[in-house]
């Protein structure tokens, strides 16, 4: 068995916060959680990086939802971005699509010696309400001098919090 390295987010308001302008809603969701890939990426040296989602973006399970990327140059850092919102840009220096746009969130990774690296936003004390039915963009960058620009950049990753059935 390998090993992954791991990355905790403290409290999943650094991922959320500064994605939620809305005011905490009610103790409900209606909405169903969702997560589904969005274009495609730019190849490196080892091909173009997988962003996945594992688990269900469950707003009412704690925990329930992480990211993984690989792909990437093994010992490679790396940057998750998210957007709350996708904005999509060409890029020419890196020959792809920004899903994210040119803002959001960007969280630090390292791919361990076989090219993955798991991004966790947990321990999570409370669930973030204000993101229940929220679609939400994530893209990764793998640093890579071999790729266009610089960086081998992952397809787009857009998901949704709500409540499983």
């Amino acid at each position: 068995m390998r090993s992954l390295t791991r990355f905790a987010v403290p409290a999943a308001v650094a991922l959320a916060v500064p994605l939620v302008a809305a005011p905490l809603g009610g103790p409900s969701c209606n909405a169903l959680p969702s997560v589904g890939n969005v274009g495609t990426g730019s190849a490196g040296a080892f091909g173009t990086p997988l962003l996945e989602g594992l688990g269900t973006p469950d707003i009412a399970t704690p925990s329930s939802f992480s990211f993984r990327v690989s792909g990437g140059v093994p010992q490679a850092p790396g940057i998750l971005l998210l957007q709350r919102r996708e904005i999509p840009i060409t890029s020419n220096v890196y020959q792809t699509t920004l899903y994210t746009g040119s803002g959001g969130v960007a969280v630090p990774f390292v791919l361990d010696g076989a090219g993955v690296a798991l991004i966790d936003p947990h321990p999570t004390a409370s669930p973030i309400q204000a993101l229940c039915g929220m679609d939400l963009i994530a893209q990764a960058v793998v640093f890579d001098f071999t790729a266009p620009g610089g960086g081998a950049w992952s397809q787009g990753l857009r998901f949704r919090f709500g409540t499983a059935p």
